[in-house]
């Protein structure tokens, strides 16, 4: 299964699916299992297959409960896109680790997707961070040239001069990041 990209879903309910139904050397089995690719995974993540008991029969019924969030999610798309550079805000390792250390239940690829879920909120954050600053490259290059004319009518004005260091460095980094963030694109 794993080889095809199949997993098991998880299930809420009777662990088993299956009974002989005999008095003596009863036998019980979980036989009928749900099984998903990938894509319906991460097109319905917060599903369940409900297993009910069985009733007269020797097989139980399983039922798969789409929840309303899922729906949601499936009518309104918001694509995530993940910038590179903010692996290099200072907060950034300390964001994924901390969430990353959340303990989730469920089946390892679910856990995964669980954990970057939860992180999404955190990243989107950060690279608002990051194309705020880029997005005042203008702003800063402005800056600096009125400093720079200030700076040329008073060159030993030591504020001045720390004003110019200061929005010299705004620039390189506002460009730098935008660079990046183009070499991604």
């Amino acid at each position: 299964m794993e080889n095809v990209g199949l997993h098991e879903h998880e299930t809420v309910g009777n662990h088993y699916t299956w009974s002989n139904k005999h008095t003596n050397g009863i036998i019980y089995s979980r036989i009928d299992k749900a099984i998903y690719n990938t894509e319906r995974f991460l097109q319905y993540a917060t599903s369940e297959i409900e297993i009910f008991p069985p009733h007269i029969s020797d097989h139980s019924p399983l039922m798969l409960k789409m929840n309303d969030r899922d729906m949601e999610k499936k009518k309104r798309r918001h694509n995530f896109k993940f910038q590179n550079c903010i692996t290099e805000k200072p907060t950034y390792h300390d964001i994924v680790k901390a969430n990353w250390e959340k303990d989730e239940s469920g089946r390892p690829v679910y856990k995964f997707w669980r954990k970057l879920m939860k992180l999404q909120p955190d990243f989107k954050k950060l690279t608002n961070q990051v194309t705020a600053g880029v997005q005042n490259i203008q702003e800063c290059q402005n800056m600096l040239e009125q400093t720079q004319i200030l700076l040329a009518a008073d060159k030993f004005n030591q504020q001045l001069i720390i004003d110019e260091k200061y929005w010299n460095e705004k620039v390189i980094s506002s460009m730098e990041l935008e660079e990046k963030i183009l070499q991604q694109k």
